[in-house]
């Protein structure tokens, strides 16, 4: 086995040239003439970029050292990197094509639909220079910066638009050491025509901002006309990033005013999208909010629904109890809104309340609403100890008592599918007694108590049974 390859690098040198025949005549960039080794023993670093023309077989040089790694064909220029063994006749096999050492990863911005940016940077100053094209085998160089810089930008132009690019960024010293970062990829956008605006809301409106959010088919620039008046008269600032989701904050809007407003979108062609016109208003400052339209409903014998709406912004409460002084008070709801809406729970079946609604504003100003009133529904009537009593051979007596008045009725028959009413009495009693006429001696029968509150809601015992007696026969 041969001794190891030292890794130290001597300075790269730079050559150019040309060979009709796309081999390797190369010179010095002195302009001495100086042919290409015919073995890689004991060659010093160098970096060569060689343009070849179209159409022509590669030498068997040229071949070699593309067979093992050295050379890396990019488009009209090639590059490659040797370096020399240790010791005398070892051959440097296998040697990277580009140092990959010192460079960040680069990143592409600005993308448009026919060029973009790439930037990356270098721990040492070095020259900028971009490998390009449809794959990773590249095949187009971008133009030869020689500045040496540690934050480098190469823009790209003449691309195809809606394309997927891979590029990898290309540095090199004053000395001549080559470094190229990973593979990058990125897409050019589509040459579509004006950016459609959609989803357009608006959020965080305060007395003096509003935030407009917007979405776009394509990616666009973002801005906002607005003013009093659809004439608009403001522009916000412009945002040049080309993006499909928009955000644009106005400030410095005045308080209580409503406003028109429209989103513009540009893309990178210079077509501009204009959404309709909508408005929005800037909640007032400095008053106590005022409280209108309070509304009671979806009332159950426990709860009830309490809806209002107040002229700015503010939290939401719920003053209430059974007399004027209420007593009792709602959940704080922090939410500041202009439609308040809150659901009492836990409430009497059958009684009548009083309520207001307060609202506070972002300044801790609170508003109240008139006291006004409503009645939680009554709970249907609860039917205590139902008994069958003076059985006879066609009739019976059936009695119960209520926790509230109510009406009386008894559902009776066979089976428990019962199939007979008998009238209803409409007294609100809570003694009941019902009698069932017309029945058959020596009979089974199933029958239920009913009864009615005021407000209407009803309830029943569970079945009991009764046997009417036999009729008995006389001698």
């Amino acid at each position: 086995m041969g001794r190891p390859v030292r890794t130290d690098w001597k300075p790269l040198r730079r050559f150019t040239g040309r060979d009709s025949r796309g081999g390797l005549n190369t010179g010095p960039e002195s302009g001495s003439d100086k042919n290409l080794p015919a073995t890689l023993n004991d060659v010093h670093p160098v970096v060569i970029t060689l343009e070849v023309r179209p159409r022509r077989r590669l030498s068997a040089s040229m071949a070699a050292l593309i067979g093992i790694g050295l050379v890396v064909l990019s488009g009209s220029g090639v590059w490659f990197a040797m370096h020399r063994g240790a010791l005398g006749n070892e051959t440097p096999k296998g040697s990277a094509a580009l140092v990959k050492a010192s460079v960040t990863t680069a990143s592409a911005s600005n993308i448009g639909t026919t060029s973009a940016t790439i930037v990356w940077s270098t721990k040492t100053p070095m020259t900028s220079q971009v490998q390009y094209g449809t794959s990773d085998s590249y095949g187009l160089l971008s133009g030869f910066d020689s500045r040496p810089v540690t934050s480098h930008s190469v823009v790209l132009t003449g691309l195809t638009p809606g394309t997927r690019y891979d590029c990898a960024a290309l540095s090199m010293k004053p000395g001549g050491v080559a470094l190229r970062s990973s593979n990058l990829t990125f897409s050019t956008a589509s040459a579509a025509g004006t950016p459609s605006i959609s989803n357009l809301r608006v959020s965080e409106t305060t007395p003096q901002s509003a935030r407009v959010a917007w979405t776009t088919d394509q990616p666009s620039a973002s801005q906002i006309q607005y003013g009093g008046t659809t004439a608009y008269g403001s522009l916000s600032m412009f945002n040049a990033s080309l993006v499909t989701e928009h955000s644009v904050n106005l400030t410095g809007l005045t308080p209580g005013i409503t406003y028109n407003a429209s989103a513009l979108a540009a893309n990178s062609s210079g077509h501009v999208g204009v959404s309709e016109n909508f408005v929005f208003t800037t909640p007032a400052t400095g008053g106590i909010p005022v409280v209108s339209q309070a509304t009671v409903s979806e009332i159950t014998p426990t709860s009830a629904r309490i809806t209002w709406n107040t002229d700015q912004p503010a939290a939401s409460q719920i003053e209430y109890g059974e007399t004027t002084k209420y007593g009792f008070l709602s959940a704080f709801n922090p939410s500041l809104v202009k439609s308040h809406s809150m659901t009492l729970t836990g409430l009497v079946p059958g009684r009548n309340y009083n309520s207001s609604a307060l609202s506070t504003s972002a300044a801790g100003q609170v508003g109240r609403s008139p006291n006004f009133t409503f009645a939680t529904a009554a709970a249907p009537p609860v039917i205590h100890q139902p008994e069958a009593g003076d059985l006879a051979d066609s009739s019976v007596t059936i009695e119960w008592t209520t926790d509230q008045p109510s009406t009386s009725q008894v559902a009776y028959g066979t089976t428990t599918a019962y199939g007979a009413l008998s009238p209803v009495s409409p007294a609100l009693v809570v003694s009941h007694s019902v009698t069932l006429n017309g029945l058959q001696p020596g009979t089974a029968y199933h029958a239920a108590a009913m009864s009615a509150n005021a407000a209407g809601m009803a309830n029943s015992a569970p079945d009991m049974k009764f046997i009417t007696p036999a009729r008995s026969v006389k001698k």
